[in-house]
């Protein structure tokens, strides 16, 4: 059988690859892993990782992309996304910060320098919180709660780097407390009512 998109083979070495380029990245820094080496691990051939990839940064891009189904799943299996428990929430963010805990060597090496971890499930929720302030009568502008948006994401960036810079050394308690601390009043305030009410 001829190895076509999608039939068990196609997938299977896929998934190969996929596991040896996490392997290496988890072990080294990107710049220092190169097609040749994830060949080799998955022992597959560089025309089937060129099937499957456009580069290492495609690779990466896919890996970064299946870790963040990995978090969705975690947020389901603790009950997170259902209706009474807050997306700010301590809970919801220790799992957060638990999954990037498990998965450091991988942020380190790979995304260290990029906007991508997996932080981008929160924005999700801000069309949900704007259109409860739409109907209060002093409510923040939609620019207003963009910047809220964003300072959010930069904060939380930030102190995962600094937390994945220091080994992870600081338990996950410890760094969802700094990460509860730093989540603006005004998203708390209208996810506990959007949520919990």
């Amino acid at each position: 059988m001829a190895n076509t998109k999608h039939n068990k083979q196609y997938v299977r070495s896929e998934e190969k690859i996929l596991q040896a380029g996490m392997s290496l990245i988890n072990k080294d820094k990107l710049e220092k892993i190169s097609v040749g080496k994830i060949c080799s691990l998955a022992k597959v051939n560089r025309s089937t990782f060129y099937a499957h990839f456009v580069d290492i940064f495609d690779l990466v891009d896919r890996i970064t992309q299946k870790l963040r189904l990995e978090l969705i799943d975690s947020y389901k299996r603790n009950d997170i996304m259902e209706s009474g428990v807050m997306p700010f929430s301590k809970a919801s963010i220790r799992i957060f910060v638990e999954f990037i805990g498990r998965h450091q060597e991988f942020y380190k090496n790979a995304v260290m320098n990029d906007q991508l971890f997996p932080i981008d499930h929160y924005a999700s929720y801000y069309q949900k919180v704007f259109s409860q302030l739409k109907s209060m009568e002093k409510r923040p502008t939609e620019e207003e709660m963009l910047y809220y948006l964003s300072g959010f994401q930069g904060s939380l960036t930030m102190i995962i780097r600094r937390w994945i810079n220091q080994g992870c050394v600081e338990s996950s308690e410890y760094i969802t407390n700094i990460i509860v601390a730093c989540v603006p009043d005004v998203w708390m305030k209208m996810t506990e009512r959007f949520y919990c009410e």
